[in-house]
């Protein structure tokens, strides 16, 4: 409640300034208000043209995924140049729009020393994207008319040639970039490959041809074509390591062949049947001839009969036979499979330093048939024709002047007006140390304000004096000071006197003096109907601070305040 009172308070005050003051604002007001319709009159007329034009914002190389894939569409920068604000700045820059101001120049017949300067001119120039789109929005302002729309025209050309300029010179930089980066990898790429295939002879090792070179799955082949006969460059350990385990295999297998019990036929068949070099020999297949023949026999003889026993002592040494045929032969693929242990033996290190040198080839070499393919491309979009940015509106003149506004600047001249009259009588009234609100007046001096009394020389039998005159009479005080303080002027003394005269004549037992600043104030009792009169306005800060004095000095009792 306190700041609602507290603003209304300020309003009031704010508007009892504006009354007081409202002739002289007024007048100053006015005065600015015609200054400036007059000035805006004399301005001249601005005018505007305007068009709009696409920007391709897609780009066909840049969608081919061998280059947007690639490393290549980080070092050219793609997406920079599919930057729409990064071309509306290119569109402004002066490279662009030199020729247009150089046009508009000679259009007008203007001098070199009477020229405006570029950063001033391109002020009229309005160059900006449509939220959300590629539509370019140009609007060019000038006080000649006549040369709006063939500026504009020269700018949608000049626009236009610079769309197809810019994607030809983005292609042959890139042409450029790429052809010396082919002649670099080409270099780099014989460099390696070089270096691969020395290593490889100088460590014995099987070195591969481009084209294995650029299979992703060639070191990831069996690295053997057939069991123990192909040793591959890439996976060279792992065979070292199935030549070892086949070797204990074999080991194994000679191990169990002589703990084999003559008697166990069957497993020494199984054995021999698994070893290709006896089953080109039949050994096995004879041995089961022999038992189906001592089956045959058994069913005729005992086993001390002479067929049987030369029948028994032939599958003796049948098996003997087979069992030193299986070791003999089990010992061959074991010296076979040695060698080949040994031939894979490198030193520590050749391996590793060998997959390095074949990575680093077949890198540059990819390397190499990508910036190929590149190339291609390159050269095939330039061979095709695109056209240039679209125009979705002709250049054309606005039917009606952009500027001066007139009923603007005439607003702004009187809100000038009223702001800087205001503003001067505010420190002006501030200087004065006149204080202009009576409830300031009454707070200052902590007395209430009995009535405000607007004297006039033929004003009598009125309100005021029907109100001031009751307050005389029913006052139980027989003696009525009235205490004049500050500036008052004549005529209304003279009229508040006749005011006076007027009420003494219905009221006989009241006795009314007048006190002006140099009586004595000692002569003011308590008893008596002590009553300040002020003329409004004309009150300052040295008459309360008077009053204040006088009152403490006297021990004086005030009753209140008259304005008049």
């Amino acid at each position: 409640m306190n700041d609602i009172n507290n603003q209304e308070i300020d309003i009031k005050v704010f508007l009892n300034f504006l009354n007081r003051n409202k002739k002289i604002i007024s007048a100053i007001s006015f005065i600015t208000f015609i200054f400036a319709c007059i000035y805006s009159l004399n301005l001249k007329r601005v005018w505007e043209g305007q068009f709009q034009i696409v920007l391709n914002s897609e780009n066909k190389i840049n969608n081919n995924p061998l280059l947007t894939s690639g490393p290549l569409s980080k070092i050219i920068g793609n997406e920079e140049l599919n930057n729409l604000k990064t071309k509306v700045g290119i569109l402004q820059s002066p490279s662009v729009l030199m020729p247009i101001y150089e046009f508009v120049n000679a259009s007008k017949n203007i001098d070199e020393e009477n020229k405006i300067i570029f950063s001033k001119w391109k002020k009229n120039l309005l160059v900006e994207l449509e939220n959300d789109t590629s539509i370019l929005n140009i609007a060019y302002r000038d006080t000649d008319k006549k040369v709006i729309v063939p500026a504009l025209k020269k700018m949608s050309l000049i626009y236009q040639d610079y769309s197809s300029e810019n994607k030809k010179r983005y292609q042959k930089l890139t042409e450029e970039y790429l052809l010396e980066q082919i002649s670099f990898y080409k270099e780099k790429s014989s460099t390696s490959l070089k270096r691969a295939q020395e290593f490889a002879i100088d460590q014995d090792l099987v070195f591969l041809d481009k084209n294995a070179l650029l299979n992703e799955k060639t070191e990831f082949q069996n690295p053997l074509s057939s069991k123990f006969s192909y040793l591959s460059n890439i996976n060279v350990e792992n065979i070292r390591v199935e030549a070892s385990n086949e070797i204990r295999k074999i080991n194994l297998k000679i191990k169990k062949i002589n703990q084999i019990s003559p008697s166990d036929t069957d497993t020494l068949q199984y054995i021999g049947s698994t070893i290709p070099g006896l089953n080109k020999k039949d050994s096995p297949n004879e041995l089961q001839v022999i038992e189906n023949q001592l089956v045959e026999l058994r069913t005729k003889y005992t086993d001390r009969s002479r067929p049987i026993i030369k029948l028994l002592e032939k599958r003796d040494l049948t098996i003997d036979l087979l069992k030193t045929r299986a070791i003999k032969y089990l010992k061959a693929a074991k010296l076979e499979a040695e060698a080949l242990k040994e031939a894979a033996m490198r030193p520590k290190g050749v391996l590793l330093k060998y997959k390095e040198l074949l990575r680093e080839a077949s890198r540059d070499e990819s390397t190499l048939v990508r910036l190929e393919s590149d190339l291609a491309l390159i050269k095939l979009e330039q061979a095709k024709f695109e056209d240039p940015w679209e125009l979705i509106t002709n250049p054309m003149l606005l039917d009606q002047p952009v500027a001066p506004s007139r009923t603007r600047i005439g607003l702004f001249g009187l809100a000038l007006g009223f702001f800087f009259s205001s503003l001067g009588l505010f420190i002006k009234e501030r200087k004065s140390g006149i204080i202009f609100e009576n409830d300031n007046i009454a707070y200052r001096i902590s007395l209430p304000i009995i009535d405000v009394i607007d004297l006039k020389s033929n004003l009598f039998n009125n309100d005021e004096e029907a109100f001031f005159a009751k307050f005389i009479k029913n006052n139980s005080a027989s003696k009525i000071k009235i205490i004049k303080v500050g500036k008052i002027s004549s005529e209304k003394i003279s009229n508040f006197n006749n005011l006076i005269l007027e009420i003494n004549k219905n009221i006989q037992n009241k006795n009314i003096s007048f006190f002006s600043d140099n009586d004595d104030y000692s002569k003011l009792l308590s008893s008596d109907l002590n009553i300040l009169i002020m003329e409004q306005f004309k009150i300052k800060e040295l008459d309360l601070i008077h009053i204040e004095k006088q009152k403490k000095f006297f021990n004086i009792k005030f009753d209140g305040i008259f304005f008049i």
